[in-house]
């Protein structure tokens, strides 16, 4: 009776189970998901139906293709199938793979229309749904209903979250949910929690990730004990915590650091029997290429880069040597690299001999870096570096690889540098046509070869606005280096993106200077076309008018960049106008001064009815033009200083004038030039602007003004060049001391320091 009595319960419980998942309501979803509901009864199916579904649709999802997925899915509609909780939790890690929340969401609450109550996977698959597109509000909102209705979160549930907080750099949040997740680790089991769910234990995985976030934050102490910790547990079958300590210690920059890392790599193959595998050598590889090809850059000393070489060449043998090991196409592609850094092709004969002999596949990322090597290959060694080219990209047909946007940087690179015009623009066209979409470098590397062809080079500008790819350096580098054809409000603008980057960019100062010259004046030009005339009633005043015969080079110099201005403008009617600065000269395209891409809404407004002749305004509005123009060239100043720009003579012979009104910023300019430039003949000529700047504000120097006048002159006649002086070190210092006594007669309580007039200077602009 007892087992009759049982067997009747197992019946009733099925019985409940199977009206329990009966759907209560029809309705149409997402993919048609009950369209089957509204055509007529429900067919059951027997359960190995479903499986052979949800294994098709498991096995799409895993080659990633997610269209034949879902075309699945519609199929097992189609058929009447029910779909079961494993269906259910498919499609919603595939909508979150095709980054599309709102439809993993329209899943995850489907189920509750059939009646299956949502488990810790859903919860976590529509969890990494969210993360994956970064909406962090509806993760923790997700995180709040599983507490809510007692679902036990397990380790992927912190790892999603704290990789995804780890990722976006918000830390202090990765570290908050790794306390939660040790916190249930300390003291086990939540009174919340089923019984018999499984315990949280600390894993290779998450604690890679949590090694990760204390290296970033520079915590080398917290990152290091808990490596210990993972070591002290045995978990070390997969390295995946001491791989990512030791990638991450070696990509700092401090020395002591990476030697640091590298001693604790042989301290635990000694000590712990820990033993590397092919991720472990493929960072320490790397790490080696990179010293490799820095110090090569540089022009260290042979003995540094033989070091180098030989630490490369000992761990590439270690791990070849290593029967245990299967050396992917990744690493290959780095031993390529290494032979391309040294120009070894008998190394790379050997590297490829290698492939072949374990039968390694050729792929993409090989024959990318195949093409890197023979592009850096030097052309004058007796190879025909256009076969050799020309070769793999046969073989890319030939395998059936198809190009990347990457392989066409690298040939667009190649003809660039040759200067080959027709291979860019052609290489470029197949980009297009081939459906890639062209990148940064791309675009870059296309502007390089226009710059002498202002109309194509304009088209490829306006494509790059219009495209949405992320700027990076070198492309603001591109596009300031093509100053010529550029608006100047563009100009202004690419040029302060730059600058906001927080790095130094890789850009020569000389050419930066000039970029800064032509902002600069347009600011000035910018509040005379909104006033009608000077911002000054006279111009500034200069200590002596002397003119020089200019150098050969210099008035070719001169000439080439007109002929540069006037062929981007060839083709329109436009005027030019001559700006003359003592023996510099800078011309401005007329248009473009006056357009609404130079000047905004605002003074567009005040220009209504301007004329060339001086109007008559107040000194109010004066004043406030002549405040925003040297709020302007303030701000661009402090950012060049920052980051310790050396600007030319010509820049502070629109910077200084401009701030003449202002005797203590222009003496802070003229010191802080004295003390970061080594530029001896912008030495002399801030010198020379400074002389007229202090007698206009004072007449307590006269006699130091006249004596350093005769003395700039006489510095004029002894330069080697006369048309260019220069100021010798004994006349800089005396001028500095000039300086530091006027500037303690205005403000005595000072010292003669300027950093603290520079604070308040751009506090208050």
């Amino acid at each position: 009776m007892l087992v009759l009595g049982r067997a009747v319960s197992r019946v009733r419980r099925r019985s409940a189970l199977r009206s329990s998942q009966r759907p209560k309501t029809s309705t149409s979803t997402i993919i048609q998901h009950s369209r089957w509901y509204s055509e007529g009864p429900v067919h059951k199916e027997p359960v190995p139906e479903v499986i052979r579904y949800n294994g098709r649709i498991q096995d799409f999802r895993k080659r990633l293709d997610y269209p034949k997925a879902i075309e699945e899915y519609q199929k097992m509609l189609q058929a009447r199938v029910r779909p079961d909780a494993v269906t259910f939790n498919l499609m919603i890690q595939i909508m979150g793979r095709i980054k599309r929340p709102d439809k993993a969401q329209q899943f995850f609450d489907l189920m509750e229309r059939h009646s299956i109550t949502p488990n810790t996977l859903h919860y976590n698959a529509l969890l990494n749904a969210y993360c994956a597109v970064g909406n962090m509000t509806e993760a923790e909102n997700l995180l709040r209903d599983m507490r809510a209705k007692f679902v036990p979160r397990d380790q992927a549930t912190y790892t999603i979250m704290i990789k995804t907080y780890a990722s976006a750099k918000r830390f202090s949040d990765a570290e908050h949910h790794y306390k939660l997740f040790m916190d249930q680790v300390k003291y086990g089991q939540k009174p919340n929690q089923p019984e018999g769910s499984k315990r949280l234990a600390l894993d290779e995985v998450l604690a890679g990730v949590m090694i990760g976030v204390y290296l970033a934050q520079g915590k080398v102490t917290e990152a290091q004990a808990l490596l210990n910790q993972i070591l002290d547990f045995g978990l070390t079958s997969r390295a995946d915590a001491v791989n990512t300590f030791l990638s991450a210690m070696l990509s700092r920059p401090e020395k002591n650091v990476q030697a640091d890392a590298l001693a604790f790599l042989e301290d635990l193959k000694q000590t712990r029997g820990f033993k590397p595998d092919v991720v472990t050598y493929h960072a320490v590889l790397s790490y080696w290429l990179g010293v490799y090809e820095k110090h090569v850059t540089r022009g260290a000393a042979d003995d540094v880069c033989a070091s180098a070489a030989a630490a490369f060449m000992n761990t590439s043998s270690a791990m070849l040597e290593d029967s245990n090991i299967s050396v992917p196409d990744y690493v290959f592609a780095t031993l390529i690299r290494f032979a391309a850094a040294r120009h070894d092709l008998n190394l790379l004969e050997t590297i490829e001999e290698e492939m072949r002999r374990r039968h390694i596949p050729r792929t993409i990322l090989v024959s990318n870096t195949l093409l890197d090597f023979w592009v850096q290959y030097p052309g004058d060694r007796g190879v025909d570096i256009h076969a050799k080219l020309n070769s793999i990209v046969f073989d890319l047909k030939r395998y059936k690889l198809k190009p990347t946007t990457i392989t066409y940087n690298i040939l667009l690179g190649f003809y660039a540098s040759k200067n080959n015009v027709a291979a860019v623009t052609k290489l470029f066209s197949e980009v297009v046509e081939s459906n890639l979409r062209p990148d940064s470098t791309t675009y870059s590397t296309l502007l390089e070869v226009l710059r002498d062809q202002p109309a194509q080079a304009q088209t490829v500008i306006a494509e790059i606005e219009s495209s949405g790819i992320p700027f990076d350096e070198k492309l603001y580098i591109a596009l300031l280096k093509s100053h010529s054809i550029l608006p100047i409000k563009k100009l202004e603008r690419y040029l302060k993106e730059l600058l906001d980057r927080g790095v130094r960019p890789n850009i020569p100062s000389d050419d930066i200077s000039e970029i800064a010259e032509k902002v600069l004046y347009a600011y000035i030009m910018r509040a005379h076309h909104v006033l009608g005339r000077p911002l000054f009633d006279d111009p500034a005043p200069a200590p002596f008018a002397e003119k020089h015969e200019e150098p050969v080079e210099e008035v070719e110099t001169k000439k080439k960049t007109k002929k540069k201005l006037s062929s981007s403008n060839k083709n329109s009617k436009k005027t030019k106008k001559k700006v003359e600065e003592e023996d510099d000269e800078i011309e401005f395209n007329e248009e473009d001064l006056s357009e609404a891409d130079l000047i905004n809404d605002e003074d567009l407004k005040a220009l209504e009815g301007f004329s060339s002749a001086p109007k008559s305004v107040s000194k109010e509005q004066i004043k406030e033009q002549l405040t925003i123009a040297q709020t302007r060239a303030m701000s661009l100043y402090t950012r060049l200083r920052t980051y310790g720009i050396g600007l030319g003579p010509r820049f502070y012979k629109s910077m200084i004038p401009l701030f003449r009104n202002e005797l203590p910023t222009c003496l802070a300019i003229a010191q802080d030039v004295f003390q970061r430039t080594h530029k001896k003949r912008t030495h002399f000529v801030v010198a020379q602007l400074m002389l007229p700047v202090i007698k206009e504000e004072t007449v307590l120097f006269d006699s130091d003004i006249n004596e350093w006048t005769q003395r700039l002159e006489q510095l004029a006649r002894e330069s080697p060049n006369p048309a260019y002086p220069i100021m010798d070190s004994d006349s800089k210092t005396a001028f500095v001391a000039f300086l530091d006594k006027i500037h303690i007669s205005f403000k005595p309580a000072e010292s003669a320091s300027y950093s603290a007039t520079f604070n308040e200077l751009e506090t208050r602009l």
